[in-house]
């Protein structure tokens, strides 16, 4: 996935991007192209382009996430006018809307612009455009990135690069199949990040990590890292929802819907964005069917209704959609459950999302998993969810 000029780029997402709300999206071709215009410009006559670009990244994250930087980064920015950190940040939101290829040409255009990007931050964007290039399918691109991430951190002495170019060498194994290579590196980016204290780190490297054990059908073994994950992002809202989402899953896997409905309730009343929120309503639907909890999958069904009204991207709706399906379907409701169904497929034919087109395609008899037998460990997770969802 290389790097393209910022208004390429975004000609080759425009239907992406069109479902962000107002016209965000004219302001992140506004912003890649004040930064690309500086790039050509002298160095010490490119203050005022990154200035203005300052601006407005500031606007948009708001005073508090401006402070912070980066969620996820150890160390805040050192200086109030620096773009470090912060323009990932606000590339998130691009990246979020589904526009890959123009987070990725303003991403170029940001280290290509600004001198003060220093060497660590400059390995930090490049694991983020090996995240883009894996989410559009390049895992040539991502591979490769991921390499020169780790190449840095070995050169600089850098932790914190080693565990982001371990997580993204898991994530990249995943997508082709290679699960020991997966759970091997997500437990080293674990041990260094929860070693060096790198808390935020260790959340996303322990959310890896689980998913590496899901996938090998140790669910056991995976909630325990699920809660960890929870554990160490607490405090920050959405790498808390991500966790209790893959902690919600996995109980629905064990055949536990209570604690599975209760990591989800505990999601949506933090109300998150809609790429955490929809899913969550999927999981919290399928759960409440399984404890034949019919109103509560009604109440699912309105609010991802609302979720559409209010324009929420695609994949998300069809994704949820897909999820109200199967809790209709799994409450012997087949009208219902085609509505949902026909949603989603429309949708995915339209998007090309192959995935849940394949599973909308036909409406499919589902069967709960058996009911399995807790670990002590799982069971302290559940109690400790279900708590959660009281409080």
């Amino acid at each position: 996935m290389g790097a393209g000029r910022v208004l390429d780029a975004y000609r080759r997402t425009q239907a992406e991007v069109r479902h962000a709300i107002a016209s965000d999206d004219a302001e992140w071709v506004r912003v890649g192209a004040l930064l690309e215009n500086a790039s050509l410009l002298p160095v010490d006559q490119r203050g005022a382009h990154l200035a203005a670009a300052a601006d407005s990244v500031r606007a948009t994250l708001g005073p508090e996430r401006w402070a912070t930087g980066h969620r996820v980064d150890p160390v805040r920015p050192a200086s109030d006018r620096s773009l470090a950190g912060r323009f990932r940040a606000y590339c998130e939101i691009v990246e979020d809307a589904g526009a890959l290829a123009l987070a990725d040409a303003m991403l170029d255009a940001y280290v290509g612009a600004d001198p003060g990007v220093d060497v660590i931050e400059r390995g930090r964007v490049e694991a983020v455009r090996a995240r883009l290039a894996w989410k559009a399918g390049d895992f040539d691109a991502a591979t490769e990135r991921y390499r020169r991430v780790a190449a840095v951190g070995r050169r600089e002495h850098s932790d914190e690069l080693a565990v982001r170019a371990l997580m993204g060498q898991s994530i990249v194994a995943r997508q082709l199949g290679n699960y020991p290579r997966v759970r091997e590196r997500a437990a080293r980016a674990a041990a260094i990040a929860e070693r060096r204290g790198m808390t935020r780190l260790a959340a996303t490297a322990c959310q890896v990590l689980t998913v590496g054990f899901a996938v090998a059908r140790d669910f056991g073994t995976a909630v325990t890292h699920g809660w960890r994950a929870y554990q160490h992002g607490v405090g920050d809202p959405i790498l808390e929802a991500e966790a209790l989402g893959i902690v919600g899953q996995l109980f629905l896997d064990m055949g536990h819907p209570e604690p599975a409905a209760a990591a989800f309730r505990a999601i949506i009343s933090r109300a998150p964005a809609d790429r955490i929120l929809l899913p969550s309503l999927g999981g919290l639907a399928v759960a409440a069917s399984r404890m034949g909890a019919r109103d509560t999958v009604a109440w699912v069904e309105d609010r991802i209704e609302s979720r559409i009204r209010a324009g929420a991207t695609p994949y998300c709706i069809a994704s949820a959609q897909l999820d109200l399906a199967i809790a209709w379907n799994e409450l012997d409701a087949p009208a219902h459950a085609d509505e949902a169904r026909r949603g989603a497929l429309a949708l995915a034919v339209e998007y090309r999302f192959h995935e849940i087109a394949h599973h909308a395609a036909e409406r499919q008899a589902t069967t709960a998993p058996a009911r399995e037998t807790l670990s002590t460990n799982a069971e302290e997770v559940a109690d400790a969810v279900l708590h959660l969802a009281a409080v």
